[in-house]
Formats: structure tokens, C-alpha cells, sequence
């Protein structure tokens, strides 16, 4: 842009008596106007730009720094309803700590809401393994047999309870919810058989569901609390400074 701008100057200054010349020079002229217009709309839609993602920047910001505010925590957490029951009937991945913030998902595994909120949660398990406890509970029909609309919550639960790395876990539920897909999932986690005990621990689990009224999947719980629509799962890793302001908000 600054060679553009001092050949037109040059010629500002030195302009050509010779017609013959100018006129010669002229589609070079056209061409020196034309690639400075350009650059200066450019620059401008660049700045433009700039203070545009500078503007969402500060407002997330201060979007943050309000949902951190403890009055505001306690005000939205305290009108949300807390889990009427817990239970160890979940798979559980990571560790059970007093600074562990522990995160409860319903879910139907073949739902794509819930396909983005377990995609979100395992993204957060990965980046923090130390803050979060995730307590996986799923939907399903409530009986102590073998259920079809049951086939894949029970093998989700029949893997993982036999397995005790939580990276696996893990890696399992990610692998189910990336593409939602029996027969892929079966080749690459097979099992001889649906144990008596997973079919009865599940069909507790359904109980449980039904106990807790839940209107619709997914649905999220933060410490016992819902999480309210105010809040995403990405505000999760922020919020475990302040989750004692959480806990006041159940007593």
C-alpha cells in the first residue's frame, strides 16, 4: 500500500507535459487509483473487523464475570431443582473428591442433543481430568429382562462396568456418541453377552428416572442442581472456582 501510494505522489508532483505520454501512462494511472481504493476498503473492512471481535471479546467477558458474580450464582442455582435421587446405579468416570465438581448427564444414546452435550462434557474431561466427576445415566425402558429399546444402553453400561481406566471409559463413550452407530460400535467393542447384573442395574437406574420427573433428554446436573439455561457445560471449568456458591444454594 505504501509503494502505491508514493507512485501516485511522484506522479502528482512530476506530472508530464506530453500528452502523447500521459495518455500512455494513463492505463498505468487507472490501475494505481484502482489498487489504492482497493486498499484502503480493504483496510477498513480490517479494522472493521478488528473492533468487531474486540466487541465480542469484552462482551463475553463481562458475560462472564456477571454468571461468576456470587449473587448471581446463588440467585439462579437457589430456583433450580435439586436431583431427587442419587444413585450409584451410573457409570461414573473420574475421581470423587471434596474439590471435585461432580457433573450428572441423562441421556438417550441416540439423541443428537445429547450426542452434543457428551461430545462437550468429554471435550472439558479430557482438558481437566482433575476438577470433574461425570455420572452417566441413560434412558430406557424400565424392566428386569432384556430390553431391543434398551440394546444400547446396556452394552454402553455392560463395557463399562468392566472396565476400571476411566481414560477407556471415557474413550468408549466418546466412540459411541461420534457416530451413533451399532454395528461399527459392536466390531470395535465386542461382547460375548448382556450380564444379569447390568440388566437389573439399569433397570433400577429406570426407576430412579421416572422418580425424578425429568420432562425431556438431555439433561444436565451440576453438584445436584440443574443447570440452568443460563449457563453452558464451556462455563463448567470457570465455575469450579466458585461452586461453593453452588453448594450454598442446595442447603
Amino acid at each position: 500500500m505504501g509503494l502505491i501510494l508514493l507512485e501516485a505522489l511522484l506522479f502528482l508532483i512530476y506530472p508530464q507535459k506530453d500528452i502523447l505520454h500521459i495518455i500512455e501512462v494513463l492505463p498505468t494511472l487507472l490501475i494505481l487509483s484502482s489498487s489504492l481504493i482497493f486498499a484502503i476498503l480493504t483496510s477498513s473492512v480490517y479494522h472493521r473487523l478488528l473492533q468487531d471481535e474486540e466487541d465480542v471479546f469484552v462482551s463475553k467477558l463481562e458475560n462472564m464475570r456477571l454468571k461468576r458474580n456470587p449473587i448471581v450464582l446463588m440467585t439462579v442455582f437457589n430456583v433450580r431443582e435439586h436431583m431427587k435421587q442419587f444413585s450409584a446405579h451410573s457409570i461414573t468416570i473420574g475421581n470423587l473428591r471434596s474439590d471435585t465438581m461432580t457433573i450428572t448427564t441423562l441421556l438417550n444414546p441416540k439423541c443428537i442433543p445429547c450426542k452434543e452435550v457428551a461430545t462437550e462434557v468429554i471435550r472439558m474431561m479430557k482438558k481437566f481430568p482433575a476438577r470433574f466427576l461425570w455420572q452417566i445415566r441413560f434412558d430406557g425402558i424400565e424392566t428386569e429382562e432384556y430390553h431391543p429399546m434398551n440394546q444400547v444402553q446396556l452394552y454402553l453400561w455392560e463395557l463399562c462396568r468392566k472396565e476400571m481406566d476411566d481414560r477407556i471409559k471415557l474413550q468408549i463413550i466418546n466412540d459411541w456418541f461420534s457416530r451413533q452407530s451399532p454395528q461399527w460400535f459392536s466390531k470395535k467393542y465386542p461382547i460375548d453377552k448382556i450380564s444379569s447384573d447390568t440388566i437389573a442395574d439399569f433397570s433400577i437406574q429406570c426407576h430412579e428416572n421416572k422418580l425424578m420427573e425429568i420432562s425431556k433428554v438431555p439433561a444436565i446436573w451440576v453438584d445436584g442442581k440443574a443447570l440452568p439455561k443460563e449457563y453452558a457445560i464451556s462455563d463448567l471449568p470457570i465455575l469450579c472456582i466458585d461452586r461453593s456458591f453452588i453448594q450454598q444454594s442446595a442447603n
